[in-house]
């Protein structure tokens, strides 16, 4: 049996279909039971009521199996639950069309993971984001909550926003934003969405400094480059000063250590051995890619807070 899909859990075929006994007409996606199962069904074209009714006439297999009976079924094995297909070959050619809406489906649906990714990843590329949108990012809902995460330490208030395991320990890659912060202690808070679609992910991080009124949001800066913004490249952000950093960077041999200490975790308050000073360190929204922060500030033009956003929520399902 060819692998088309890699871990493709399993599906309920019809064993008409599997014994050759009837063609491939109809596929329907149910609510999935458990974490092994797509929730994918497909019955044949001679299958009626009674005949799938009866449970001993259903086989549970791999969704390869059904794959390799009809290949076209990678065209549209990411679509969503309450998807409802029907089957066509005619002419030579092969393509399903949805029931419930007529339309023809001849080429590759995107699941709603890459959809939801993409329009994300257009958001992301804007050059500012609104007050009202952080407000609402920081806001619990039936869809975010917001988790405290631990304190990071700011001796000096000079402070690097960076991936941990790729960039926070290169001195060349590093960089320190152009506004200080006082001298402190601070809480790291998480946006955290619950969402369907991509399931519970960071929307958004922030180092909360001041309670004061924030009267707007604007983009940081970094001191020794005309780029704005940070790279992630292991999944992974954090907030840190810039002497931390440097005892990190000693500290720091390998990512194994880290992988260890973060795995099954979204986030970890990290103190640094043989030091008083902690690093957050949180995940990034849906992973890698190049990501804004912002400064919020208030009547005085003073850092209150330091925001990055990594979803927007209106986006997702």
């Amino acid at each position: 049996m060819k692998k088309y899909v890699e871990n493709a859990a399993s599906c309920i075929v019809t064993k008409s279909i599997l014994n050759g006994e009837t063609k491939f007409r109809w596929l329907f996606r149910e609510e999935p039971l458990n974490n092994i199962d797509t929730g994918w069904m497909a019955f044949g074209d001679s299958d009626n009521d009674e005949y799938v009714n009866d449970p001993k006439n259903l086989s549970v297999v791999d969704l390869n199996t059904l794959i390799n009976i009809e290949p076209t079924i990678l065209n549209v094995y990411e679509m969503p639950v309450g998807t409802d297909l029907i089957f066509i070959e005619e002419d030579g050619e092969k393509y399903f069309i949805n029931a419930k809406t007529n339309e023809q489906i001849r080429e590759k649906v995107k699941s709603p993971f890459t959809i939801a990714f993409e329009k994300n990843l257009d958001f992301l590329r804007k050059d500012e984001y609104s007050k009202e949108f952080i407000e609402n990012l920081f806001t619990e809902s039936d869809r975010i909550s917001l988790d405290t995460i631990g304190e990071a330490d700011f001796p000096t208030g000079q402070v690097i926003i960076a991936d941990p395991l790729c960039y926070l320990h290169s001195e060349e890659n590093r960089k320190i934003l152009d506004r200080t912060i006082p001298i402190g202690k601070y809480e790291v808070e998480l946006a955290i969405l619950n969402s369907k679609t991509i399931s519970k992910r960071v929307a958004g991080a922030r180092l909360k400094i001041k309670n004061d009124k924030i009267i707007r949001y604007e983009q940081t800066q970094n001191k020794s480059s005309k780029l704005n913004g940070f790279g992630v490249d292991a999944g992974l952000a954090s907030f840190c000063d810039a002497t931390v950093a440097e005892e990190y960077t000693k500290f720091y041999s390998n990512n194994d250590y880290f992988i260890k200490l973060l795995q099954g975790k979204q986030f970890i308050d990290w103190e640094i051995p043989g030091t008083n000073h902690k690093i957050a360190m949180f995940e990034t929204g849906f992973g890698d890619g190049y990501y804004m922060s912002l400064y919020g500030l208030n009547e005085k033009d003073e850092v209150c807070e330091l925001v990055i956003p990594f979803i927007n929520p209106e986006l997702i399902d």
